[in-house]
């Protein structure tokens, strides 16, 4: 990977925000970006969370992103999350974290959340979470939480990805 490749963060925020939450594709000629997303489904649920979680398949200058974009539903009853790091089976994950009040839309809650971060996936990593889907743990000063995104969730964004013609 090269340090474009990070540049591509920014602009992941920003093509987020305003996905639907059903799945579907995504072009633009302005940014280059395109590719193919899934549905935003619930993924972690607790006394004190709602999160939910949307997986991204996109190519910008030749770069891929395989991304799960984490967000949290805010429904009066929850506090927000701050999640620092992602781990698998004892394996640090790649995440990035939001550090800001970023606006979320979960289904059934409107935009009143807010974004929690993006876990990147290898290619292998996407391509067994089709199969299996991802259970992982997030990090934070405010908790431990396990999420679990089913395999669907990454079959969506490949299939879309793949009728865009960005993956194989």
């Amino acid at each position: 990977m090269t340090w474009r490749f990070y540049l591509l963060v920014p602009v992941l925020l920003a093509l987020s925000a305003c996905a639907p939450a059903g799945p579907g594709m995504h072009r633009s000629d302005i940014t280059g970006i395109e590719g193919g997303f899934s549905e935003r489904t619930l993924i972690s649920v607790d006394r004190d969370h709602l999160l939910y979680g949307q997986v991204l398949a996109l190519r910008q200058a030749g770069q891929t992103s395989l991304t799960v974009e984490i967000g949290q539903a805010i429904d009066g009853r929850h506090y927000r999350l701050r999640m620092d790091d992602a781990y698998r089976d004892g394996a640090a994950l790649r995440f990035d974290g939001v550090s800001r009040r970023e606006e979320y839309c979960a289904p059934g809650f409107g935009c009143r959340g807010y974004r929690t971060g993006f876990i990147h996936l290898s290619a292998q990593d996407f391509s067994d979470a089709a199969r299996r889907g991802l259970r992982a743990h997030l990090i934070g000063p405010d908790a431990m939480v396990e999420i679990f995104v089913p395999a669907e969730q990454f079959q969506q964004a490949l299939r879309q990805a793949q009728l865009m013609g960005v993956l194989p």
